[in-house]
């Protein structure tokens, strides 16, 4: 049986290596049992790097959050002229999907699904 807590934090992980890969400095919250794990209870990473936006990311498994429901979360902590929001949905043996909310609709950058791809490799060709 997968421990969900393991696999949510070993695809944060990839998130992570991805972005400090290229150049970002990344801040992960500690998963802890009491209270929220999340930055503003709604980001797993936020990412910077000088001359670029804010990254501020929510990495899910499998099963994107309600897109409507998150953006308007997200809109109440991150004003869009701040920070990029971004949703990175690791899918298992696919790799990563990739969606930014722009212009108050969400844009999928990258989504490495039946691309014939190794992991990671289309996030590290079209994304940065």
């Amino acid at each position: 049986m997968v421990n969900t807590r393991q696999k949510g934090n070993r695809n944060e992980r990839k998130c992570e290596a991805l972005l400090k890969e290229k150049g970002f400095s990344t801040s992960r919250m500690p998963h802890t049992r009491y209270g929220p794990s999340d930055h503003f209870s709604l980001f797993d990473i936020i990412a910077m790097k000088p001359d670029a936006p804010i990254k501020m990311i929510q990495v899910k498994s499998n099963t994107p959050p309600n897109l409507a429901e998150f953006k308007e979360e997200c809109l109440e902590v991150a004003p869009l002229k701040h920070a990029e929001i971004e949703i990175w949905t690791h899918f298992d043996r696919e790799g990563f999907q990739i969606r930014r909310l722009k212009d108050d609709e969400w844009q999928t950058l990258v989504d490495e699904r039946d691309n014939g791809m190794k992991i990671g490799e289309e996030v590290k060709k079209e994304y940065f």
